[in-house]
């Protein structure tokens, strides 16, 4: 079977060539690195990193958390040394207000990082939701991002319509025989 995950299906559907670029020929390789890519995958560390300790009944300090962001980060590929600063000074905020809100107040994951390989004919589905929350309400999905939306209205409407999201739903009902609720 052909295994695809969501970032091979984002690929494919922006662009087909870009898609055999990226990962039938692995021209990823000799391309600069992305410094959004460094980012996400930093913020991404951190978050998890931070869940998975709350999952464990051990709530990390804000210190922990950023110590995870400071050690994935990756300085290649930013326009200037200033640049790299700015970004990952937001990348602490954001990592601050995300530690406030979900570590400090916020529910125990069910699950973080919770990997799926969902077969579907010649394709293999394969992936990890980001997290995993049940409670009396039911099932939530949830996909970190860290591009900004401004308006939450506009973030409703993006998570709506979000593809990653769509691929999470159909693993979980794959995997559990439900469809969760949110």
């Amino acid at each position: 079977p052909v295994a695809l995950s969501f970032r091979r299906l984002d690929d494919y559907l922006a662009c087909p060539l870009r898609y055999r670029y990226l990962h039938l020929l692995g021209v990823d390789a000799i391309l600069p690195p992305d410094p959004r890519v460094n980012f996400g995958h930093a913020v991404h560390r951190a978050v998890a990193f931070a869940l998975e300790r709350k999952m464990a009944g051990v709530s990390p300090t804000v210190d922990e958390t950023m110590e995870v962001f400071r050690a994935a980060w990756r300085s290649a590929g930013h326009l200037s040394p200033e640049h790299e600063i700015a970004r990952r000074e937001q990348g602490e905020a954001a990592l601050r207000a995300f530690h406030e809100r979900e570590i400090a107040a916020g529910p125990v994951p069910a699950a973080v990082e919770h990997p799926f390989r969902l077969p579907l004919g010649d394709v293999l589905l394969t992936g990890r939701i980001d997290r995993v929350d049940e409670d009396a309400a039911g099932t939530m999905l949830v996909d970190y991002k860290t591009a900004e939306v401004d308006e939450e209205e506009r973030a409703g409407q993006r998570a709506q319509e979000d593809l990653q999201l769509s691929v999470y739903a159909l693993a979980w009902r794959a995997m559990t025989g439900r469809i969760p609720e949110r």
